[in-house]
């Protein structure tokens, strides 16, 4: 349409700027219609004719206006209307999230490992740190890959590592979880409590944020 709109005024343009000469030598610009001949007087209504053709399919406001307001949108590029904002799917927020008991990168976790033969209450769990690579450094043991284990399976593999290293022959290996690693978050807006919240790095969605913000405030809009 806009390229129709923008021929259509050019073709406009060129029918009243093109000079076309009279019988008596001058031009249509400085000639009054009276002194205008016969055949200038059709060509004329002709042209008159056009520009009423053309003028009747041209919106007026031209090749300029390309402002679509909102109201005049299609419908599938409308955003949906809620009502209030409170009774809104809240679960469509959320994200797939890892179990709470999972060790992940940065995670502390307690390690305990005997022969058996030492006597009760001299053990004590050493606190080992999950570094950026998913690797923990073991004491005696040294490093073994525990991010992405549950704390049963971590005690598996500390117990194949100590073996294979030649270190113990049958090791009792226990892992707990002391601290999971956290995402420090601020949440603003129209929220029940503002503020810092921390949230579990396996667990760091968007709901999880609204949550633990308290839920949506009463005056909590679509906007």
């Amino acid at each position: 349409m806009l390229l129709k709109n923008c021929i259509g005024l050019s073709l406009l343009n060129r029918l009243f700027t093109t000079p076309q000469k009279v019988p008596d030598g001058l031009w249509q610009g400085d000639v009054l219609i009276e002194s205008l001949s016969r055949n200038n007087s059709a060509l004329l209504f002709r042209r008159l004719v056009v520009l009423g053709l053309l003028a009747s399919s041209l919106p007026l406001p031209g090749c300029a206006n390309r402002i679509v307001k909102a109201r005049r949108m299609p419908a599938r590029y409308q955003a949906a209307h809620v009502t209030n904002a409170k009774v809104a799917d809240l679960s469509r927020l959320s994200m797939s999230t890892t179990s709470s008991s999972l060790i992940e990168v940065e995670d502390v976790v307690d390690v305990t490992i005997s022969s058996g033969l030492e006597e009760a209450g001299r053990i004590t769990p050493t606190p080992v740190r999950v570094d950026n690579n998913g690797v923990a450094t073991i004491a005696l043991v040294g490093q073994v890959p525990l991010a992405g284990l549950e704390p049963f399976q971590a005690e598996q593999r500390i117990a194949n590592a100590a073996i294979e290293r030649g270190l113990f022959k049958a090791p009792q290996v226990t892992v707990t979880m002391r601290k999971k690693a956290i995402n420090r978050i601020t949440v603003v807006g129209a929220v029940k409590e503002q503020g810092i919240k921390e949230l579990p790095k396996g667990q760091s969605t968007l709901l999880a944020a609204l949550m633990a913000a308290g839920s949506l405030d009463e005056k909590a809009g679509t906007t």
